[in-house]
């Protein structure tokens, strides 16, 4: 039989399938309405019985359905009771290497303040696997959406499209840390490695590149050796400073001008506790990319300056962080140096081809300079090597641009349409809908979209879209701005 989180995948198809409510299937089978709520939301499996009676239930809606047909894939199953499989049950097809989600570590501890250690060793794991070629890797942002849920390692597998899934556990005592952690082939279920790790908290960094190397070994990677070789990066091990940058990252993904804020507090708390640490100076340029991004400042010019300064910093500090390279390369094309900045994307996304959000500001980037074909590849890789990331919506916003560009106004209303479904608490992704709806001469309609965003925004002008569009040709950018003013956003 399929695992729980499959049953009830499953379980879904055929409420759809057979057209029928909860309440009227489990007055069919005969059960309590609250046992089949409880299939439905993968908290319980039908017993033996029970499955035999939901099979002759489902048979008399679609004859010949047999209780073999819950082994099938969700594709031929949904196939099997006359549905077509949408995008979400059609599982993404591997790819042509090594691939692996690492899913957020389960803190053992019992103090929920100690979330930083599981989700900070887990992030290294991912930047540490991320450096091989050889590998495909999902991006943290995607994996960390499971964090707290208990969820089947082959639904993971499936809905991110990868073999292998990595999951684990972390207990602090004291000044000690316990790891333990397992890799699942999730394609047969089998454990391909398991270990437990013991360490003193001085020995972190020690621990996490020892961690690294054993799950990369796990899998045979080719590499290995080199990574062994290549010199370390030599960050402070003191847990101050990891504890403030990791919450500084979770702060940061969380896309508000609030959570931004909290963000570049604490990475600033970093840098003033170690100045030498690249991933603070680094992530606090992030957050002047935000700001700039989503309209958060009154002086662009400033601002770049500033997350230049960082970005700068962190490249100086280590010229072979792929992340530090790709937040440089986008400020240098904010600050007016396209060719220089794009090379610099470019470059970081050699040394680490898994990087999806470098992949996103390369793709932001080629969009805006008139390269819409390469912006599209560009952001359909970020969005592969990260299905579920939680700046999804930028992406999509970004396609909107580059669709625009191509004179494909049906795509970009749709791509801005999901972004709202994904983020409907920002401004930013209303006015980019009224602007793709106002240059396809749907004025009613961006009518509607520019009202929304300044609900959210009762501020905002279109001075304001004028200043967040200073990297845009000025023709293009004062084009944009006219069209707003048409449909209603005032100066």
């Amino acid at each position: 039989m399929a695992a729980i989180a499959d049953f009830a995948h499953k379980f879904g198809i055929v409420l759809k399938a057979c057209n029928i409510s909860r309440g009227r299937l489990a007055q069919a089978v005969g059960i309590d309405k609250s046992v089949v709520s409880r299939w439905a939301s993968g908290v319980q499996m039908p017993t033996d019985n029970n499955l035999s009676l939901l099979t002759e239930t489902v048979g008399r809606h679609r004859p010949g359905f047999a209780r073999a047909d819950w082994e099938l894939a969700s594709q031929a199953f949904a196939a099997r009771l006359g549905l077509e499989a949408s995008p979400a049950d059609t599982p993404l097809a591997l790819p042509d290497k090594p691939s692996i989600a690492v899913l957020p570590f389960q803190n053992m501890s019992g103090d929920a303040g100690q979330d930083y250690v599981a989700d900070g060793m887990v992030e290294d794991i991912i930047t540490a696997l991320s450096r091989f070629r050889s590998l495909f890797v999902i991006a943290r942002n995607s994996t960390f959406t499971y964090k707290g849920r208990a969820v089947d390692v082959r639904t993971v597998a499936r809905e991110l499209g990868v073999r292998y899934v990595l999951e684990g556990s972390v207990r602090k005592v004291g000044s000690r840390i316990r790891i333990t952690a397992q890799l699942i082939d999730a394609t047969s279920g089998h454990h391909v490695w398991s270990e437990r790790y013991d360490r003193q908290i001085e020995d972190i960094l020690e621990f996490q590149d020892e961690m690294s190397g054993r799950i990369v070994s796990a899998i045979n990677v080719e590499l290995i050796d080199i990574e062994a070789k290549r010199p370390r990066q030599k960050q402070s091990g003191r847990l101050d400073v990891w504890e403030f940058y990791h919450r500084g990252v979770r702060q940061y993904d969380r896309s508000t001008r609030d959570s931004n804020n909290e963000a570049r507090r604490l990475f600033e708390a970093a840098i003033s506790a170690d100045p030498n640490h690249a991933m603070a100076h680094a992530g606090l340029a992030c957050t002047y990319i935000s700001d700039i991004g989503v309209g958060l400042t009154d002086d662009p010019a400033g601002t770049v300056a500033h997350g230049l300064r960082h970005a700068q910093r962190a490249v100086e500090l280590d010229a072979n962080d792929s992340l530090a390279l790709a937040v440089l390369g986008r400020l240098q094309v904010w600050a007016g140096d396209t060719e220089i900045g794009v090379a610099t994307l470019e470059k970081a996304i050699a040394l680490n081809p898994n990087l999806a959000y470098g992949f996103r500001l390369l793709g932001e980037v080629y969009a805006f300079s008139g390269r819409p074909e390469d912006a599209l590849r560009a952001l359909d890789i970020g969005i592969r090597l990260s299905p579920r990331d939680p700046g999804l919506w930028v992406i999509l916003l970004a396609k909107c641009n580059a669709y625009t560009r191509l004179g494909e106004h049906a795509r970009s209303i749709e791509s801005a349409r999901r972004a709202i479904q994904e983020r409907p608490d920002q401004f930013w992704t209303y006015i980019v809908l009224a602007i793709v709806l106002a240059f396809a001469e749907r004025l009613d309609e961006a009518r509607v979209q520019v009202e929304a965003g300044r609900r959210l925004r009762p501020d905002l002008s279109s001075s304001t879209v004028r200043k967040m569009m200073n990297n845009m040709k000025v023709d293009t950018a004062e084009r944009i701005v006219e069209k707003l003013r048409l449909v209603g956003l005032p100066d």
